[in-house]
């Protein structure tokens, strides 16, 4: 037996001006080891890709999740698997703990157009009937990789309802992932409330550890969705 599969190729690029169109081409599945997973083959590209281990110390990404459908049905999130996956030439692929998207990445030091043949995700599909039909798309967005580290927060201006460092007016400095004490101590975080009451606080803490601060590192999109990129997402 074998699934039957009818792939969708999903293409999502930036519009803007200053785009760096990311395609994925070539979508195909291999390896099926029914009844529990199979793996997706495709093609990744975009623009203007870099990688630096010194300075800022960061990279672009692809952030990239799959869809698929089952007999024309609704559309679901496909889970990936953390093994049996395939890294094109030149990249490195990091599946989320929880299964729902990679992020891929140049794996040393460069910059220029990124082209990844080749690469597979195993997807788990689990119950699936080798006999359904199966429309699967692949999307991708350019992501940067910010690296764990301090930063300022707040500003020292005369703005209302700002952050700041009780008593010295300079924005307060988040040097960990610790708890961080709200309150009008020396050296701790602060802020003032609004005098018209348009944005009241309680000017309590403590901002508890468990709490995302920023200073971990994290992914941010490199470009705002475009009205197309949603449109293309909805649709599933």
């Amino acid at each position: 037996m074998k699934l039957k599969f009818t792939l969708t190729l999903a293409l999502l690029f930036c519009l803007l001006s200053n785009a760096n169109n990311i395609t994925v081409s070539n979508i195909s599945l291999e390896n099926l080891n029914e009844p529990e997973w199979v793996q997706i083959e495709f093609d990744l590209s975009w623009e203007n890709s870099w990688r630096l281990s010194a300075g800022p110390s960061n990279w672009d990404a692809a952030w990239v999740f799959i869809k698929y459908r089952v007999n024309s049905g609704d559309w679901q999130h496909a889970q990936l698997a953390q093994t049996d996956f395939v890294a094109a030439s030149g990249s490195t692929i990091d599946i989320t703990e929880d299964g729902v998207g990679a992020f891929i990445y140049r794996d040393s030091d460069g910059s220029g157009d990124l082209d990844l043949q080749g690469i597979r995700l195993r997807w788990d599909y689990g119950s699936i009937d080798p006999n359904d039909i199966i429309d699967i798309q692949v999307f991708a967005l350019e992501m940067v990789y910010v690296p764990e580290g301090p930063f300022s927060l707040g500003s020292p201006g005369t703005e209302v309802g700002k952050f700041y460092s009780w008593t010295t007016n300079n924005p307060y400095r988040v040097e960990s992932e610790n708890a961080i004490t709200v309150n009008g101590g020396i050296g701790n975080l602060y802020y003032n409330n609004p005098a018209d009451g348009s944005a009241p606080g309680d000017q309590l803490g403590p901002i508890p550890a468990a709490f995302p601060k920023g200073y971990q590192s994290f992914y941010c999109m490199k470009y705002e969705m475009t009205q197309g990129q949603y449109v293309s997402f909805f649709n599933t």
